[in-house]
């Protein structure tokens, strides 16, 4: 019974290495691993998406327009606009400063 079960389990031994070795089973191993992976991807594709925009801006009635004219970096103000109103909402009635030439300074 000694012989019979050492060479039993040399057998199943053997049969266990051949069977690992065998590059058609792992080849189809690989295959089913990456079958996975795909039907995961798909499975991950058919839930809804969720996107999210967001924007920020500000726009204001009131306060000194500066327009400014001319390249980017040399730019030179060519026009003030006061901003402001009353408190019934009427305009302050402010004059428009224009200047046409070269730069001036400005200072306030």
């Amino acid at each position: 019974t000694s012989f019979e079960s050492r060479f039993l389990r040399e057998v199943l031994m053997s049969v266990r290495t051949a069977l690992s070795a065998r590059t058609d089973i792992n080849t189809s191993r690989k295959n089913l691993d990456s079958n996975d992976v795909t039907l995961r991807f798909f499975r991950n594709q058919s839930l809804p998406a969720v996107d999210l925009n967001a924007s920020y801006g500000a726009q204001g009635l009131g306060g000194t327009a500066i327009v400014r004219t001319g390249p980017l970096g040399n730019q030179v103000v060519s026009e003030i606009i006061p901003g402001g109103a009353c408190s019934d909402g009427r305009s302050t009635g402010r004059s428009v400063w224009r200047h046409s030439g070269s730069s001036v300074p400005l200072t306030m």
